[in-house]
């Protein structure tokens, strides 16, 4: 199954369209049972993600592959002082997540690796990966650019990245990433929901692009899973759910037969529109 289960929302309130708040733990307990039983393996996480990372550790994670995230360089404190903070983060996540051997590290804030400090960070990591403390470490990036100067610099083993049926930036480095044996995981699927929203259900920010969430046919749900499925270098597509129920609905739509569409008529450049980040919502 190429599905992994995002997990903000176990630790906080997050999401556009996101009408239940943090998920309850008896929830979260179906939505993890349901997951193992359909084939879904890897749980993305954050130290920064509320309390995700605490709530997940009270749950067996056995046949799970956990994915976590470091904190961010904090540019108030000196160089001595983040290397000790992000040391200190990451033997708490260990902690909270039950000290079980981590998937994948990735650097929340991509730039952090290329500020004054980022080789030493990295070396900082590979510590943690000599270790044995976790399997693969990488970078969580916003876009392209940043991309490609880490790659160059770094040996990565892993990179998690936005990608959906408006934001198709990151398509054309697919081959070169796999050619570098990187795992690649994909985020905003459905960009905070926005893809799937009702036209009267959707912010006036998003008139000037109004017309293109509009034109994506029904089922929106099956179009926006399967544009990423088909494409071969991703390898899991990190999805968030606040309720069991509305994951049964994920993976039937990632199954069915539907009508493939010319996706290249969706694409939308304007980083103020795919990067949440950047809305300024009214």
């Amino acid at each position: 199954m190429k599905l992994g289960l995002g997990t903000v929302q176990f630790g906080c309130n997050y999401g556009i369209s996101n009408k239940k708040g943090q998920v309850t733990e008896d929830e979260i307990a179906k939505i993890l049972d349901y997951a193992l039983s359909v084939g879904i393996d890897t749980l993305d996480t954050a130290s920064l993600y509320g309390n995700s990372e605490e709530v997940l550790g009270r749950f067996n994670l056995d046949n799970f592959k956990v994915v976590t995230k470091t904190v961010k360089v904090d540019k108030t404190l000196s160089r001595d002082e983040n290397l000790t903070r992000f040391r200190d983060a990451f033997y708490q996540s260990q902690k909270k997540l039950g000290y079980i051997k981590l998937h994948g590290l990735m650097f929340h804030e991509s730039t952090d690796l290329l500020g004054q400090i980022g080789s030493e960070l990295w070396d900082l990591v590979c510590d943690f990966k000599e270790k044995e403390y976790v399997d693969k470490i990488g970078v969580s990036v916003y876009t392209p650019e940043t991309l490609i100067e880490i790659i160059d610099k770094f040996d990565i083993d892993i990179v998690q990245l936005p990608l959906n049926i408006l934001d198709q930036r990151f398509v054309y480095l697919m081959k070169e990433l796999k050619q570098k044996g990187i795992e690649i995981n994909t985020r905003s699927t459905f960009l905070q929901g926005l893809l799937l929203m009702k036209a009267d259900e959707i912010n006036p920010y998003f008139d000037e692009i109004k017309s293109v969430l509009n034109s994506i046919p029904e089922p929106k749900l099956a179009h926006a899973l399967q544009f990423i499925n088909n494409i071969e270098e991703v390898d899991k597509i990190i999805v968030g759910t606040t309720c069991v129920n509305d994951l049964k609905e994920i993976v039937l739509n990632i199954c069915k037969e539907i009508t493939k569409l010319d996706y290249g008529r969706y694409i939308i450049n304007d980083e103020k529109f795919i990067l949440p980040q950047n809305w300024k919502l009214k």
